[in-house]
């Protein structure tokens, strides 16, 4: 029987983990994502092998299961769509193709390199501190502080979107503030992080400051082995919160003013009719909703679980929330085994995240991919390693 624990060699994953790490700093300071999509390509060509040669091993993750059922089924749903032109078949084919190697590679870094996976999300975090901080200063040279809504460089130049994954970094930042070492590191880790909480507060993200909150208590709570990092923790976020806070706060104030005013309530009550007309198997992916709201008309529900419900009807909510179980069992397995709670609170982070904006999650590169799948291949990298080195379920 072959060893599921080999892989390609070692020259490869190298360039491997380059492209992987250049891939996601696009994000942040490429305009042109023609070109990120070029290193995606050079990364899929280095990934390859490797991926390939431990097709075997991905079988043994459940979460990575469940992903690639619903991945599937989300792509077969096009059959029952409003649409019947075969390239938009093609582009939908291309676009879950792309989003689970994205999945798969992941994963494979998590189980087989996570020395290196490691240090990609710390040279990350360090890269998205710098360029937020510096988008705070150019940014607000021009516009009024703090009322106006961030917007950053790169390609997240919508400042909710752009709020989100920056959220997703602050949570990797808080953790390795609470892991570090020594007073160096922790003290940068934690300067780190309360830059990407302002970044995420001066862009008045509400859902990712509200999945911060649930992620930071989840470190808190059961990262922090100590008294003075817990403290140190807690006491770093409120710092944060009170210097940065305050255009997030009035936003939350004024969508309490009025109800029926916040765009997300407009929303979700014309979305529900909608949803119930396709209960069992959805709409097809790709079936546009309409929504007109007091802004304008969205064709997305602000909702990850809407949407999944709107393409794939209950069947498809039932596979997702599958997926989703499955990640968590294998990140509440990993903190019990190893210590280590970062999947677990980023997949906190990103469920909260979810429930208030989002629509499609079979993208082409985009930034759902670092929101959603990033947190999912992390727990299916985990049950790898976890079946592998038969560690014990409790």
């Amino acid at each position: 029987m072959r060893d599921l624990t080999s892989s390609a060699p070692a020259r490869v994953d190298k360039p491997f983990v380059v492209f992987y790490f250049l891939f996601l700093l696009a994000y942040f300071v490429n305009f042109d994502r023609d070109q990120q999509y070029v290193v995606y390509g050079l990364l899929l060509l280095c990934s390859l092998p490797s991926v390939w040669a431990s097709r075997q091993a991905f079988l043994l993750s459940a979460p990575l299961l469940w992903s690639s059922v619903l991945l599937l089924y989300l792509t077969v749903s096009f059959a029952w769509s409003d649409y019947s032109e075969p390239v938009y078949f093609v582009e939908i084919v291309s676009k879950a193709a792309l989003t689970a190697s994205f999945l798969f590679i992941t994963a494979y870094l998590v189980w087989k390199k996570p020395l290196e996976f490691s240090r990609v999300l710390a040279a990350m975090i360090v890269c998205v501190a710098l360029v937020g901080l510096l988008s705070i200063f150019l940014f607000y040279a021009e516009n009024p502080f703090p009322t106006a809504r961030l917007v950053s460089f790169g390609q997240l130049n919508n400042p909710g979107y752009m709020g989100s994954v920056n959220g997703v970094f602050a949570v990797i930042a808080g953790y390795f503030a609470i892991v570090a070492q020594n007073t160096r590191a922790r003290l940068g880790y934690t300067l780190t992080f309360i830059v990407l909480l302002a970044v995420v507060m001066m862009a008045q993200a509400r859902s990712a400051f509200i999945a911060m909150v649930a992620a930071i208590l989840v470190l808190v709570i059961w990262q922090g082995r100590s008294r003075s990092v817990r403290y140190s923790m807690i006491a770093s976020t409120l710092i944060g919160l009170y210097v940065f806070g305050k255009p997030v706060f009035t936003r939350f104030l004024t969508a309490g003013v009025d109800v029926s005013s916040d765009l997300r309530l407009q929303i979700w009550q014309d979305a529900l009719p909608q949803i119930l007309t396709h209960p069992l198997i959805g709409a097809g992916i790709g079936t546009k909703m309409q929504f007109a709201t007091s802004e304008g008309v969205f064709t997305h529900p602000h909702s990850v679980y809407m949407s999944v419900t709107w393409y794939g009807g209950i069947f498809g909510l039932f596979l997702m929330l599958g997926m989703l179980a499955a990640a968590y069992r294998e990140c509440i397995l990993v903190g019990r085994q190893k210590g280590n709670y970062l999947a677990l609170a980023l997949l906190v982070y990103t469920t909260t995240c979810i429930m208030f904006d989002y629509g499609d999650v079979i993208t082409y590169p985009h930034d759902t991919w670092l929101l959603f799948w990033l947190a999912i291949a992390m727990a299916g990298g985990e049950a790898i390693n976890r079946r592998l080195n038969h560690h014990p379920t409790r």
